[in-house]
């Protein structure tokens, strides 16, 4: 009786850890791929941009964590508006 618990705690233990470091890596790897698509689709050039002698420093980017809080994860309640330029949170 006690060979088997301790087996099968052992078993749940040894799944958990590899369920575990699935995710992980799997949430390394779309980070890398997010980085890879923003160099890709002219982030650097961006980045250049706003870092440029003369530009405003109020210029602030906000990450989509930062603008999916903010907005409650997009709720329709938050909308202001809608434009030729997209959604107006408040």
């Amino acid at each position: 009786m006690v060979f088997t618990l301790a087996l099968v705690f052992g078993f749940l233990a040894t799944l958990s850890g590899v369920i575990g470091i699935f995710f992980g890596l799997r949430k390394r790897k779309l980070i890398k791929l997010r980085e890879k698509f923003f160099e890709q689709n002219g982030g650097v050039f961006l980045k250049q941009k706003l870092n440029a002698p003369g530009t405003s420093d109020a210029v602030i980017m906000f990450s989509s964590d930062q603008l999916r809080k903010a907005t409650d994860n997009y709720s329709e309640d938050q909308i202001i508006g809608r434009g030729g330029y997209g959604v107006v949170y408040k």
